[in-house]
């Protein structure tokens, strides 16, 4: 697993996510835009998508079927993320019904909601015939989650059948190397960064819609004063979505090849991996 690989993956949610209290789809009804932009680029997508978007809003995922996206699960929605494991189990089961019922079996991989996850959901995951999470930021969210001690390339998970991707961090730093990050910090620091402290081999890379498009989300009462920090510098460029394209042309230009994220996954299911437990 030397060779060096950069993963697209996309978490198709409700504008915001979490931190908006009023459910929206602006930003997730404009994947044709991703289309285009992956299409032009060479990215092959892999697609974590909201439970709640298979059943009630399945025609923002039918432009990135027709493109060849590989569509997984995220949950059902992101309504349980901070209310305990046992909530978290049954959105999580509320997700798998869905996307079964949309697709007639279980989804390949999954990825929790903020990266919140714990081992009862990951055994879930396995005896439901889920593949592979992608779940795990190796880095410290307060209030959310601290997986400093977790590997930072693929892993399996202990007590489990899974297959853990992790998403990239830059080294030594264990800054996420994400849509959001490289917005937020801006394109010339986050690429100085990245030059001084290198990245891993093999690097999964999350965006979301609201990082490409604008929109009035941030704005809803109730989103939290961080939350539209955290989104201000995306809103405020011209095109937010130059930024992905900013990011296809750095990594590949350092040698990365664009892959979905199942290429990873058959390389690391077969290849002597470590295990880790997780809490």
């Amino acid at each position: 697993m030397s060779s060096k690989t950069i993963h697209f993956t996309l978490d198709l949610e409700a504008d915001l996510g979490t931190a908006a209290p009023v459910k929206t789809y602006e930003a997730a009804a404009q994947t044709g835009r991703l289309v285009e932009i992956a299409a032009r680029f060479g990215l092959p997508l892999t697609v974590f998508c909201e439970g709640e978007i298979l059943e009630k809003h399945f025609a923002v995922v039918e432009p990135l079927l027709a493109a060849g996206a590989e569509i997984e699960l995220h949950a059902y929605d992101h309504t349980a993320a901070y209310a305990g494991p046992e909530r978290r189990l049954e959105n999580l089961r509320a997700g798998l019904a869905a996307y079964e019922a949309r697709f007639g079996r279980a989804p390949r991989g999954f990825r929790a909601p903020n990266g919140m996850i714990a081992a009862p959901e990951l055994r879930a995951l396995g005896e439901r015939g889920v593949e592979y999470d992608s779940s795990i930021f190796p880095t410290r969210f307060p209030g959310r989650f601290d997986f400093r001690r977790a590997p930072r390339r693929p892993f399996r998970v202990a007590g489990t059948t899974l297959v853990e991707l992790p998403f990239a961090t830059i080294n030594r730093l264990r800054v996420p190397i994400a849509l959001s990050y490289f917005q937020l910090l801006g394109g010339a620091p986050f690429k100085a960064l990245v030059a001084l402290f290198g990245a891993p081999d093999e690097i999964v890379f999350d965006f979301h819609m609201h990082d490409l498009v604008h929109g009035d989300w941030r704005k809803q009462p109730g989103v939290s004063r961080a939350a539209r920090l955290g989104y201000w510098r995306a809103q405020t460029m011209p095109d937010p979505a130059a930024a992905l394209a900013a990011v296809a042309r750095f990594f590949t230009a350092r040698g990365y090849r664009p892959e979905p994220l199942s290429a990873l996954f058959e390389r690391a299911k077969a290849a002597a991996l470590e295990e880790y437990p997780l809490p």
